[in-house]
């Protein structure tokens, strides 16, 4: 993973990179509300969508590892 500059030395990036850029740059903003002293009942409320988010998410990437053409 990695990006190139063009010809101004600005960086750029891939369209296959996107969704990644997305929720990278998200944690800087996401983070703080994760905070359980700040805000304890928020973080109840997510870490339910979370597990939720979480389970469904694993067997997709499990078969992501072992799809035919990938080492």
């Amino acid at each position: 993973m990695g990006y190139s500059v063009n010809q101004e030395n600005q960086p750029q990036y891939s369209k296959g990179y996107l969704s990644t850029l997305v929720h990278e740059f998200n944690h800087s903003f996401v983070n703080c509300l994760l905070d359980e002293q700040k805000y304890p009942d928020h973080v109840k409320e997510l870490e339910q969508a979370g597990s939720f988010l979480y389970l469904t998410a694993q067997a997709p990437c499990a078969n992501r590892h072992t799809a035919p053409g990938r080492p």
